[in-house]
Parts: C-alpha cells; sequence; structure tokens
C-alpha cells in the first residue's frame, strides 16, 4: 500500500473535489459550500467534519498518523472510506 500524500494545497483541492465534497464523511463541511458562489453560506462546525482529511492536512506523510485511507490504488489518489452521500452540489 502506498499512501497518498498531498504534495501542496491545488493537489489537497483537487483531491477534496474529488473525494470528500461527495463524502458522507465530510457532508458537515461540504453542506455549509455553495459551489456557485465560491464560499461557505454558513459556518461550518469543523469538529464535525471527516478526521480522516483532518489527519491528511495536519500531518506530514511520514507521520505515524496520517491516514491509510488516502492512497494509491491503480496509480490514482483514493479514499478507501469513502461513502457516497446524496448531498447535491
Amino acid at each position: 500500500m502506498k499512501k497518498y500524500v498531498f504534495s501542496n494545497g491545488t493537489m489537497s483541492e483537487l483531491f477534496q473535489d474529488q473525494w470528500c465534497c461527495k463524502c458522507e464523511r465530510d457532508k458537515a463541511i461540504s453542506s455549509c459550500w455553495d459551489n456557485k458562489k465560491q464560499q461557505y453560506t454558513k459556518e461550518p462546525q469543523w469538529q464535525d467534519g471527516c478526521q480522516i482529511l483532518a489527519r491528511a492536512i495536519s500531518c506530514n506523510g511520514e507521520e505515524e498518523n496520517y491516514p491509510e485511507e488516502i492512497r494509491y490504488c491503480l496509480d490514482m489518489p483514493v479514499c478507501v472510506a469513502f461513502i457516497e452521500t446524496e448531498l447535491k452540489h
């Protein structure tokens, strides 16, 4: 298993757009975001967001606490803990 580590903020945003914004685990945060306005429409409760994403953003890829759920699969970055949400963007 090869971990996927965000190399910069842009890569983190692209990953979040692909996975986190469509995942039940981060619904508390995603539901506050308005794609058209590109801003939060209400104050997100960060503690209710995805803890996997929080650890990926706050930890260095070499740290023990970096999430194993974010990894490469067939040479593509994926989150193996993804749970599709009904949330529409």
